[in-house]
Formats: C-alpha cells, structure tokens, sequence
C-alpha cells in the first residue's frame, strides 16, 4: 500500500501557515518552493519558459517560474493575475507527480524565504483545487489509500478552512467530521457521492484542515450539524457535486494574488503585532448559529475570524470576532467602528483575550 506519511507531513507544515523553503522530490524530478506565510513566492526545479508557453507566448527567459510570468505579463500586455494563474497550472502538473509517486520525498527548510514583489500563489488554493478536480481518483488514492483512516479537524480548522469559501453542502460534510469516524463513513453518512466527498476530504488533509489519526487517539468532538434540522432540507435539495469544481473556478483568481493585494481600506484597526485583545461580534452554539458565523467568517475573511469559545474540544461554541488590539481598553474604544453588518442584530460586541499574536484557534 502507498504510505501518504509524507503528504500528510507536507499537510501539516502547510497548516502552520509558516515561512520556508520546501524541497519535493519524486522519482522523475524535483522542485523546491519559497513560501512565505502558505504563498508561494518562487518555484525552482521547473524549466520557466514552460509559462510562457502556457499563454501561448515566447519565453522571455527569467530563470525562476514566477519571474517569468511577470515578465511575460509586462512584456505582452496581459495581466499579471492571467500569467501568475499559467505558472499555478504549470506548478499544479509536477504537484500531481509529486503526490501519485510513491517514491516521492519532502525536505523542509525552515529559513525565511526572500519577498518578492509582486503576485503569489496559495499553495493550500493550489492542492485544493487539484485535488477537487481528481475525477480519476489517481490523486486521492496516494493522499487516502486507507478510507479506514479516522478524521479530525485541525485545532485552527475554521481559521483555515473559511477562506476556501466553499458551499454550504461542503459544510454540511466537514460536519461530519468528529474525529470518530473513518473517511468511508464520513463519505457514506454524505447524500453527495462518495468519491466526491472523498476528494473532498483528501483535498483537506493534504492541506492540512484534517488531520488522518490512530484509532486510539479519536477525539470526543461533538457533531455539530449532524442534529441539525436544518440538515434535512438541505439534503433533499441534493445540489449536483459540481458545486466543489465551481468553487474552485471561483477561486482561480483569488489564488494568485497573494500577500502583495491586501485589502486596502481595511476596517479593522491597526494594532501591535502583539496584540492580545479582540471584539466578538456574533456568537452561537447551535448548528444554525455556527452556519452563520462561518458564513460571516466566509464573507470578509481579512477582517472577521471564527474562534472556538473555548480550548474544550467538546464545546460547540464559536465566536466571531473582529480586530485585533493591545490592551482590553484600546478593544472596548473600538465598538463604535465596527463595519455595519459585522455585529448580529441585537448582539452587543464584547471584548476578549486571545491567545498568540495571530489571535488564532491553536
């Protein structure tokens, strides 16, 4: 049996959300990747005039991929989203070598790659994406050739998973996620076909939103959804699969952009990079209640997060809070600037320690 150890390794340093310097080597090839903070900043290992060939022009002949596909943007006129997109595609086929071989090897760096200036590419986006389009099945099979492997979301699940910004069928699967159950009853508890949601989920653990465990160390997690009432209509809707491939085609765009287009006008205040104090504006236990944090969380991801209320793995409660702050005086001064349609109807903002600079689920 193909042993997935190593892309579940790759999954969890990309989870961390780290800077570095990785090196995946196959047996045909190899290519090293610049990260910095999950994007891509510069792939080495593949011949860059490949990009340029992807658009349809000539090379111009930078020696690193990324560079070549600004520079075919500046020089031909398209816009650098269209050519950083050819360079993700190009990176996408050898990511697919990578994984299906099982001879495949990851060496990990972790020195601070050097910025670039310019658009970038979100490895997490990157393999979701590829694996969402896995209609053959060749690529889950080497990230879950076990589907008796039992699944647990990661401790900062939400935080990573509200960015895909994927439907409400996908929510209703990851539901299903409690740590007590295998990927094949996770796919078989879904009304969505089975290898769809197999993709699915082989998409999140190798991005690291789910973490493949031992039966031994299944968690307590409470099925947040499953109860919901909510479920049965949605599930007799029985929206076509395709929604996961749609959404991706959404995303084509948000992928590359990167750290160098940060919303500008941001709402949220600035605060000292050790910032400890946040703003909860809306909050729920319920199914439907978390449904709605996740989709305000979905809605304005660079400016509100969904943390759980508490480090109790059991405990079905999420906040979603805004800004973050340096002291609990400086959070409470800021009620009053919270973005309209940010707060719940009736909901009064409060303020709250967090935990770490980032202020993320950990």
């Amino acid at each position: 049996m193909d042993d997935p150890q190593v892309t579940w390794r790759l999954g969890r340093w990309i989870a961390r959300r780290v800077s570095g310097t990785l090196t995946l080597t196959w047996s045909s090839g190899s290519i090293t990747l610049a990260v910095i903070a999950g994007k891509v900043v510069a792939v080495h290992g593949i011949d860059p005039s490949e990009v340029a060939l992807e658009l349809g022009f000539g090379p111009i002949g930078y020696p690193e991929l990324l560079a070549e596909a600004r520079a075919v943007a500046r020089h031909e006129g398209t816009g650098e989203t269209q050519a950083v997109g050819a360079a993700k595609t190009v990176l996408q086929r050898r990511l697919r070598q990578w994984i299906t071989d099982p001879e495949r090897e990851l060496e990990i760096d972790d020195a601070e790659p050097e910025a670039i200036d310019g658009p970038t590419v979100s490895l997490a986006h990157a393999l979701v994406e590829l694996l969402l389009a896995d209609d053959d099945a060749s690529l889950t099979h080497h990230v879950l050739p076990d589907l008796g492997v039992l699944l647990r979301r990661s401790p900062s699940f939400l935080e990573l998973y509200a960015p895909l910004r994927l439907s409400e069928e996908a929510d209703l699967i990851v539901a299903k996620i409690t740590g007590q159950r295998t990927a094949v009853e996770i796919a078989s508890r879904s009304p969505h076909g089975q290898e769809e949601v197999i993709r699915l989920l082989a998409a999140l653990v190798v991005t690291g939103m789910l973490e493949p465990v031992p039966v031994a160390s299944s968690t307590n997690e409470v099925d947040i959804l499953e109860r919901s009432p909510m479920l049965e209509e949605v599930t007799r809707r029985r929206l076509p699969i395709r929604w996961l491939l749609i959404a991706a085609a959404v995303l084509a765009v948000a992928l590359v952009i990167g750290t160098l287009f940060t919303l500008r006008g941001r709402a949220a205040p600035a605060a000292p990079a050790d910032g400890q104090w946040s703003l909860v504006v809306d909050m729920g236990c319920e199914p439907q209640e978390l449904r709605r944090v996740l989709q305000k969380a979905n809605q304005h991801p660079k400016d509100l997060q969904a943390m759980r209320a508490s480090l109790d793995q059991s405990d079905p409660c999420w906040r979603l809070v805004w800004g973050r702050f340096p002291s609990e005086d400086a959070a409470l001064a800021a009620i009053d600037r919270i973005p309209a349609g940010y707060a719940r109807d009736g909901f009064t903002p409060h303020a709250i320690q967090i935990s770490g600079a980032a202020g993320g689920e950990s």
